[in-house]
């Protein structure tokens, strides 16, 4: 049978399509998009419970991906170390607060600690962490200790736990990210990542808000993929 013709019909006839699928199709998003990793011949927009249900038989429905102000996974060492230097499993939220010049950094850092399950806020503003977070604090090399950096990098034994924790079935906006870029860099071959002073490219922009299902302008979405090559390539993920 013609591929074109039953293209025609299933574009015609979107309740018969959702009826073979089994799910209830909402507007077409779009057919016939063409870019240079390949065609997407048509896709629809469906309901998220639909989504969700999908995701326990075809695989993980981890909705999308956020921009954030997280260049490097190193940065938790910033926000871990209080608890090394004072070696506690908790400290009061003031004083976690205090060592940070700003709150919008320590909401950054403390949003990014919680993102990879490192700590928990309890309702007496107590700071804990968590059995992961404990694992990641015993696991500070001696260069991290004696480091004057501010946030010096991973020790491979915390790559280790970040990517235990990646990989634990529990989608937070940080980890949803990282697998969000293996999947961009698995359909483009690794071939095109955008450098930090690079005009707009209207295609590849178009491309990614589809895959990424966003509608970020250039510059956010430009930081997004870079700032996450950066902490796939702190994991050992991926390398340019």
């Amino acid at each position: 049978m013609n591929e074109s013709l039953v293209q025609w019909v299933l574009l015609k006839r979107p309740e018969y399509l959702g009826d073979r699928l089994g799910f209830k199709l909402k507007k077409k998003l779009g057919e016939n998009y063409t870019t240079k990793q390949g065609r997407i011949d048509f896709a629809f927009e469906t309901e998220k419970e639909v989504l969700e249900e999908l995701s326990k038989t075809t695989g993980v429905y981890l909705g999308p991906p956020v921009a954030m102000d997280v260049t490097h996974l190193r940065w938790l060492n910033k926000i871990i170390k209080p608890f090394c230097d004072e070696q506690v499993d908790s400290l009061q939220f003031d004083v976690l607060r205090n060592t940070f010049n700003s709150r919008t950094n320590f909401d950054v850092y403390k949003s990014l600690a919680q993102y990879f399950e490192l700590i928990r806020i309890e309702k007496d503003k107590l700071v804990c962490l968590t059995c992961y977070g404990k694992r990641f604090r015993d696991n500070y090399n001696a260069h991290i200790i004696q480091s004057n950096a501010t946030m010096p990098d991973l020790s491979l034994e915390q790559k280790r736990i970040l990517l235990e924790i990646l990989t634990n079935g529990i989608f937070t906006k940080s980890k949803v990210n990282i697998y969000y870029f293996l999947r961009f860099v698995h359909l483009t071959n690794g071939n095109w990542l955008p450098k930090l002073g690079a005009p707009e490219d209207a295609e590849k922009l178009k491309f990614v808000n589809f895959l990424f299902d966003k509608s970020y302008k250039w510059s956010t979405l430009k930081e997004l993929l870079l700032f996450t090559c950066n902490q796939c390539e702190e994991l050992e993920l991926v390398e340019e």
